[in-house]
């Protein structure tokens, strides 16, 4: 078989199979197959003689055509995805390669294209990216983290919620360990729900975590979903704590009913004993004690009653503080004595302050729990500290004022920012549901009052409420 032979089969071939052109060092088209007619839909001679501005989508940029010629005027072969425009407006894409022939002189005679349809392919491409980007749309908008970690433990996609609940950007959760988001708290590789409390901004979180194996770009990886439960776990905290409320007023009814009434036998027969003649010293004094005893337990009792009450819509009135601080001070008693904590009062007696007794016992009670936690743990880090609380007051022209003071943990300036933000604590999961400052700054407010708050870390607090002492 001889050259021309050869040459006319590979040119069968090519006609075949592809979109074969030839245009001059100009790029006048000389050469089309009928392949290219058939696609471009234009005949040979509105061809010939054209240059391939004539197929010309609009899709690419000028410089993308500028870097083509620029690289096949200097003897390039050059290779990628074009997309034309046929005679009829139908956009079609084509693969292409274009090879300089270039002569004995070293000069260009002419540029041979070869082109490939891959419009299927292209639109697939398309369909596929659109697809991924609904998909990965979706996923940002799961209102739960998701992760994918590799079998080192190594992150390799996260969506957009994992970025908001660790408040660490997309970008740079790529390539972490899992231990830098979870803080080693996370057992890899199980599949079972594991629940996690972290510090995430300062604040602690509790997150809910599910791993199952998963296949990520064809490799064995782990899919991780997480939520934030933590609000969840404090509203069921705080349903807990009123249920146990309502506990305690249920207790006060019965105590109040089947105690009450044994107890003034009790103390009516403590009074006769004290009215017999010529009785002796010691059980006269005896006989006192008991009657102490028993009016403080009826007092204990009455305390319970209006606690679980909580009469929120009586009408304010003067309050005798050292009497409310007193009856604080005695449902208190054994976590003060067990703490051994030193409770000074320094509160004058002729001192009150305008407001609802039951909603002012639940403010000076939170805020007495809040100074035995404070003083708690700062004994972690000094266990012979003497724990000390303070109450005292002072007045001036508009506000009555009353200070609560301990030698607890203290807190920083940013803690004390966010104190009176509904379910904002400090405490753990389940030892505070961040509604009690935010609950009595609210009645405060409603008595046209206020709270402040003075702390340093490691020295001490001191909370003030501010009452006027004119009632509007």
């Amino acid at each position: 078989m001889d050259l021309n032979s050869n040459l006319q089969n590979i040119r069968n071939a090519l006609d075949s199979s592809a979109i074969v052109a030839t245009t001059d060092p100009k790029g006048k088209i000389r050469y089309v197959n009928p392949k290219f007619i058939e696609i471009s839909k234009y005949s040979e001679s509105e061809l010939i003689g054209a240059d391939h501005r004539i197929l010309n989508s609009g899709i690419h940029t000028k410089s993308f055509f500028t870097e083509m010629w620029r690289a096949i005027s200097a003897g390039q072969r050059w290779e990628g995805d074009i997309c034309n425009r046929s005679k009829d407006g139908q956009l079609y894409w084509v693969h292409t390669i274009i090879i300089p022939f270039i002569n004995p002189e070293n000069v260009i005679e002419e540029f041979v294209s070869i082109r490939w349809e891959i419009t299927d392919k292209k639109d697939a491409e398309k369909e596929l990216i659109e697809t991924s980007r609904n998909l990965q749309s979706m996923l940002d908008a799961s209102f739960e983290g998701l992760l994918i970690y590799d079998l080192s433990g190594h992150i390799c996609w996260s969506n957009s919620s994992a970025e908001e609940i660790f408040d660490f950007p997309q970008s740079r959760l790529l390539g972490l360990h899992v231990d830098d988001i979870f803080k080693k708290h996370y057992k890899l590789f199980i599949q079972d729900i594991q629940q996690i409390q972290l510090l995430i901004a300062e604040k602690p979180h509790l997150l809910e975590v599910t791993t199952k194996p998963y296949f990520f770009q064809q490799h064995r990886a782990y899919l991780v979903t997480f939520r934030d439960i933590t609000q969840k776990a404090q509203y069921e905290s705080q349903m807990i704590q009123q249920d146990r409320l309502a506990s305690v007023g249920i207790l006060a009814s019965g105590l109040a009913h089947e105690i009450g009434t044994p107890l003034g036998i009790m103390r009516g027969r403590a009074e006769m004993m004290t009215m017999i003649p010529n009785i002796l010293p010691l059980v006269a004094s005896n006989s006192d004690i008991i009657i102490q005893q028993i009016d403080r337990i009826t007092h204990l009792i009455k305390n319970l009653l209006k606690l679980a009450k909580g009469q929120d819509k009586e009408t304010p009135q003067n309050i005798h503080v050292l009497t409310l601080i007193s009856d604080v001070e005695d449902f208190l008693k054994v976590e003060l004595n067990k703490n051994k904590i030193e409770f000074s009062i320094e509160v004058p007696e002729n001192f009150e302050l305008m407001g609802v007794y039951t909603s002012l016992f639940q403010v000076a009670l939170n805020l007495l729990v809040n100074a035995i936690h404070a003083i708690q743990e700062a004994r972690k880090n000094n266990p012979a500290l003497v724990g000390q609380i303070k109450i005292f007051t002072e007045n001036n022209d508009s506000y009555n004022v009353l200070h609560f003071e301990d030698n607890g943990c203290g807190m920083s300036d940013d803690t004390i920012k966010n104190l009176f933000v509904p379910f904002y604590t400090t405490k753990g999961i389940g030892k505070g549901t961040g509604l009690g400052l935010a609950t009595s700054y609210k009645i405060l407010q409603a008595w046209h009052g206020f709270m402040t708050v003075t702390s340093q870390p490691n020295n001490g607090s001191k909370f003030s409420i501010h009452i006027p002492c004119l009632m509007p």
